[in-house]
């Protein structure tokens, strides 16, 4: 296929997962059949992301029409962006265009379905711009499997993926060099730099240092509460049923 200018038909599927699809197909032509209008429309009841998308779309195309008029829609709408939309790529130059066109999607499916309306509108479209490449892009692998089966050429909406190496990706988690792990530390080292530590602070006269009898690790005791741990000591017991003499 050539790089020359195309035609992108979006199904509704990719509008409703990202509303911006309108305005990043650069300088190529957008084509929205009737039956995605129709699924928009009832689709934008709801407080779900898809439902707002599906609001946002219509606002956008209103926006266009506003901008250029009804009289522009027969042969297509430039695809300014809107104030305010901040995208990556370049700025679309393409128009967005509709069916307006009728046809019989049953002479060529059989049964009407709106999967068949919006092939039949696809196929009506290479007709009647057979120097055009037409690109049906959807979200739907069956609806994409059904438009091989008829010729149609269709890709999956992939512009939302920024990055398609996975690989280069953070996974969340970085090695250390081992001689950085507190965990490598042997007890000694710890124990020796917690004794000098002790020692220190018990020369300034702000904490004692005490040895456990079951191992040779320090506990650090504050002054005043080694005087009144002594003055615990030096008090009598008192014996239950007895009241000790002051």
């Amino acid at each position: 296929m050539t790089r020359s200018k195309r035609i992108y038909v979006l199904d509704t599927n990719v509008l409703m997962h990202d509303p911006t699809a309108l305005f990043r197909f650069e300088e190529h032509d957008v084509y929205l059949p009737m039956q995605v209008i129709e699924e928009l429309d009832h689709g934008k009841k709801g407080t779900t992301e898809a439902s707002r998308n599906a609001r946002q779309v219509s606002r956008f195309i209103n926006e266009l029409i506003e901008a250029e008029g009804t009289g522009q829609i027969a042969t297509g709408l430039t695809l300014s962006r809107p104030n305010g939309l901040q995208l990556r790529g370049a700025q679309s130059i393409g128009k967005l265009r509709f069916q307006t066109g009728s046809f019989e999607a049953g002479k060529r499916f059989g049964m009407v379905v709106p999967d068949n309306q919006i092939l039949g509108a696809i196929l009506a479209l290479q007709e009647a711009e057979p120097a055009l490449d037409v690109i049906f892009v959807s979200k739907d692998i069956n609806l994409r499997i059904k438009a091989a089966i008829a010729k149609i050429v269709s890709e999956d909406y992939e512009n939302d993926r920024a990055l398609d190496d996975f690989s280069l990706l953070y996974t969340g988690a970085t090695a250390l060099p081992a001689s950085s792990c507190p965990a490598t530390t042997s007890a000694s080292s710890a124990r020796a730099r917690s004794a000098s530590l002790g020692n220190a602070l018990a020369a300034a006269g702000a904490f004692s240092v005490r040895k456990r009898k079951a191992s040779s690790a320090c506990v650090l005791m504050p002054g005043s509460a080694r005087r009144s741990g002594r003055a615990a000591a030096a008090r009598p017991r008192a014996r239950a049923g007895r009241r000790v003499a002051p």
